[in-house]
């Protein structure tokens, strides 16, 4: 049995990932949704932390992920931001397993 939407303190119908929904008539608007939201700079965040490292996130990453966010979101490119992975102690100590 499926629960009931979640809302915000404003009433407006929130998406799984706690952003505000709204009616979108085309792509573009889809696309400028997701721009405003933030949500692809914390999903490539996120996502980049988890390759690199090779196992899921976890607490311990959360600095890193929200550093990267940030500097994704005010359009650092993408070989800085890999960079800032690389040159982290915990990258460059990665045991290989047999």
């Amino acid at each position: 049995m499926r629960s009931a939407p979640a809302t915000s303190a404003t009433n407006e119908l929130l998406t799984r990932d706690g952003l505000a929904a709204r009616p979108l008539n085309h792509a573009a608007e889809a696309q400028q949704y997701v721009l405003e939201s933030g949500a692809f700079e914390r999903c490539f965040a996120r996502h980049q932390v988890r390759y690199a490292f090779g196992r899921a996130d976890g607490e311990d990453d959360a600095e890193l992920i929200e550093s990267l966010r940030v500097q994704a979101a005010n359009g650092t490119n993408l070989l800085s931001l890999f960079a800032l992975i690389a040159q982290r102690p915990e990258f460059k100590s990665i045991a290989r397993q047999p």
